[in-house]
């Protein structure tokens, strides 16, 4: 742990101004208030996928919030020369374009097979909308890293170089309470576990068990792309001031979740974009979120077994 904290405390240290950390947090609560209120990403913005100008649509959201603490970052300091290098605007457009990709990507419904019963659809578009989530992410950033850049960085923290799990292990245990706490909750219980079990009359395990590999899955190239890409891959255009906008933009991706979730991810994000600022490694970051993911649904399925009983 002293590891961590010492990580924390240098990365305050840095890159910390009081104007451009309360102007980011004002912006973000407005955002997640007003989402919130109106329910913006469920009932406005997906409900447009599937038009290709949704596409279109995720990419201005998820831009928005990126690019709008960059901009911070530029009004009140200057002194960012690699905004001026063409492959920064390259390579976080395409990581924008990746992530808005990968959630409008809908065509995997005219995958499933005919014949099959209501129960058997629904899990069969899960597990298709994971599985494809991962290979879209693998393809996406393992081609950007292999054709167009031209600073190979271990592939974007994919080296265990140096890397001591037990700080982590440590933090994810520390978890296991706040997420049993989170589990009494009714808007935790709505978005999990992810393969919802209240459809199933009989049989659930057996595609729980298919499920969750590939969900889990999606969280070791999530973080490839957040915490790799975005920081170890953008590090030298930005320096520090590459793991704010990231924690923003985190924490928009978690706008359809529990509001709970949707903050916690913001300070969840931020922490995460240290370890991979310092470290420059995303395994810690995978050993996390996969973990916690993992939890999350672990601890769901026993609050519904304990209401059921």
């Amino acid at each position: 742990m002293k590891e961590i904290v010492k990580y924390i405390k240098a990365f305050w240290k840095l890159d910390f101004d009081f104007k451009i950390y309360s102007t980011t947090i004002i912006g973000l609560s407005i955002a997640i208030f007003l989402n919130y209120k109106f329910d913006f990403e469920d009932g406005i913005l997906d409900q447009q996928r599937g038009n290709l100008l949704s596409l279109f649509y995720y990419f201005l959201y998820y831009a928005s919030a990126y690019y709008y603490v960059i901009f911070l970052y530029w009004i009140f300091n200057k002194k960012i020369p690699g905004l001026k290098d063409r492959m920064f605007w390259t390579t976080s457009i395409f990581i924008l374009f990746l992530l808005s990709f990968k959630v409008y990507f809908h065509f995997y419904e005219l995958l499933v097979p005919n014949g099959l019963t209501n129960i058997e659809k629904y899990a069969f578009r899960k597990w298709l909308r994971a599985f494809i989530g991962v290979v879209i992410f693998l393809t996406g950033i393992a081609g950007f890293y292999k054709f167009f850049d031209k600073e190979k960085s271990s592939w974007y923290g994919m080296t265990t170089k140096g890397f001591n799990w037990k700080p982590y292990a440590i933090m994810l245990l520390i978890m296991v309470p706040l997420i049993g706490l989170a589990a009494t909750q009714a808007d935790f219980l709505k978005a999990y576990p992810r393969l919802r079990i209240e459809y199933f009359k009989s049989g659930y395990y057996k595609y729980f068990l298919l499920y969750e590999p590939f969900y889990l899955m999606g969280f070791i190239v999530l973080e490839w792309l957040l915490r790799g890409m975005m920081i170890i891959g953008l590090v030298r255009y930005l320096g520090h001031r590459v793991v704010l906008p990231m924690a923003v933009m985190y924490c928009v991706i978690h706008f359809g979740k529990p509001l709970g979730e949707c903050i916690s991810s913001f300070f969840g994000g931020y922490i995460l974009g240290i370890f991979a600022y310092y470290s420059r490694s995303i395994w810690g970051g995978i050993m996390i979120h996969m973990g916690i993911a993992f939890l999350m649904d672990i601890a769901a399925l026993i609050a519904f077994h304990l209401r059921e009983s």
